[in-house]
């Protein structure tokens, strides 16, 4: 990797908690108000965060 994608990289790693973080809430809003026969949720386990989209 040369020294432009690897700073690219350290930025954006900076903003991963706030992508995530979104990503968490646009899923639990789906979750809350997409239902849809047929369809279940993906499984979360207790006290782990889960990231899908």
């Amino acid at each position: 990797m040369t020294d432009i994608p690897a700073a690219i990289g350290v930025a954006q790693l900076k903003k991963l908690d706030n992508l995530n973080g979104a990503r968490i809430n646009h899923a639990e809003y789906f979750d809350e108000h997409l239902k849809v026969s047929g369809l279940t949720d993906p499984y979360k386990k207790k006290g782990v965060k889960h990231v899908y989209s």
